[in-house]
């Protein structure tokens, strides 16, 4: 009887042993999953946030009276009174591929009697 009770009794702490082992494993592979989806995460982040700098610094300076200035040139013609302005000379219009006239089409036969008779 009491061979029967140290048997069930080990068998019992072995069962606990061996769950609690399962249990483990499976927290730790869970941990390492959170870890790598953490990494993913923060460079995601990182790439985010400088994506958002680089915005920040063009908000920036489209604010600014620089490119207001700018804009105000290009866009809108406008200059200051120093400005000098140069007007584009307007070249005729050539045509690189003029039409080739078409002839009256002849059959080869008469070409010859041409080539040979004129």
């Amino acid at each position: 009887m009491k061979l029967i009770k140290n048997w069930l009794g080990s068998t019992f702490l072995l069962i606990i042993g061996v769950a609690a082992c399962v249990r483990v494993l499976g927290q730790y592979s869970i941990l390492r999953e959170a870890r790598i989806t953490n990494a993913d995460i923060v460079e995601k982040m990182e790439k985010y946030q400088e994506e958002n700098e680089k915005w920040r610094m063009k908000i920036q300076y489209a604010t600014s009276s620089a490119f207001l200035e700018q804009q105000a040139r290009n866009q809108m013609g406008m200059g200051k009174a120093t400005d000098v302005w140069v007007d584009e000379i307007n070249e005729p219009d050539l045509d690189l591929y003029p039409k080739a006239e078409i002839k009256e089409s002849r059959n080869n036969w008469q070409k010859w009697i041409d080539l040979f008779t004129r």
